[in-house]
């Protein structure tokens, strides 16, 4: 995987910038939809209670769980042991739960792609940054520590954040249907493996988009107004001609 600060650059608001400069909303007042799908993304937020547009307990776990993804990433392709034992450190703090709901085939069978798959649990990347150490006191020691607190079987919370990891072919969609509460900040994160270019959308029960992240990179931000309890449909297109393997965290 690439580096967070790479691949999420000044293209993503060049993106956006662009969208919303396409699109011309309708009169005030008028019941005329835009012809602009991205619109009614634009639309929606602009209706959002403020309360709902900020961090919040059931979202910055989230944050953390995507923070620990790209700390693995970084060190499982930069040999850190530290770094590893960081991401560890976070995913076990924020202690997502499994996530289900996609549609079709988990974890499809593939070729090997070359270098370092990212193993995103915290025992093997305990286990990895020790081997990484050469003996290192040091990290042995926090290792320990970490490892100590593995064993103790620290469960996600109820309402916590949730996550997996699978894959997209290359040139198809994954679709996964994700049940939430109402009332409050919807938020997912999907973190690939730096191969492709992923392009991210959600639409909610009726069939409105209301979140979406297409700018070139695989690194997906999507945020919404989640106003009353139900599924949403999540869309992951892999634009690319090899698989794509991500991690996928949400509230």
């Amino acid at each position: 995987m690439k580096s967070l600060v790479t691949r999420k650059n000044m293209l993503y608001g060049s993106v956006l910038v662009a969208v919303a400069a396409a699109c011309v909303p309708p009169a005030v007042g008028t019941v005329v939809g835009s012809t602009c799908a991205m619109c009614s993304v634009f639309e929606t937020k602009a209706a959002v209670p403020a309360a709902a547009k900020a961090a919040s307990p059931t979202t910055r776990p989230v944050d953390v769980v995507a923070l620990a993804a790209d700390l693995a990433s970084h060190g499982y392709s930069a040999n850190s042991p530290l770094a590893l034992l960081t991401a560890a450190d976070l995913l076990m703090q924020a202690s997502p739960s499994a996530l289900s709901g996609k549609q079709g085939t988990r974890m499809p069978s593939v070729t090997a792609k070359s270098g370092t798959p990212v193993r995103f649990d915290a025992g093997a990347m305990i286990s990895s940054a020790l081997a990484m150490s050469s003996g290192n006191a040091n990290v042995s020691a926090l290792a320990t520590q970490l490892q100590n607190r593995l064993a103790t079987g620290a469960k996600g919370a109820v309402g916590g954040p949730r996550s997996a990891v699978d894959r997209v072919l290359s040139n198809t969609t994954d679709v996964w249907e994700i049940s939430f509460r109402g009332g409050e900040r919807g938020s997912i994160r999907v973190e690939g493996d730096g191969d492709t270019d992923l392009d991210c959308y959600v639409y909610n029960s009726a069939g409105t988009l209301v979140a979406y992240d297409n700018d070139l990179t695989d690194y997906c931000i999507l945020d919404w107004y989640q106003s009353s309890a139900g599924s949403i449909r999540l869309e992951i297109k892999n634009l690319g001609d090899v698989y794509n393997e991500y991690i996928l965290s949400t509230n």
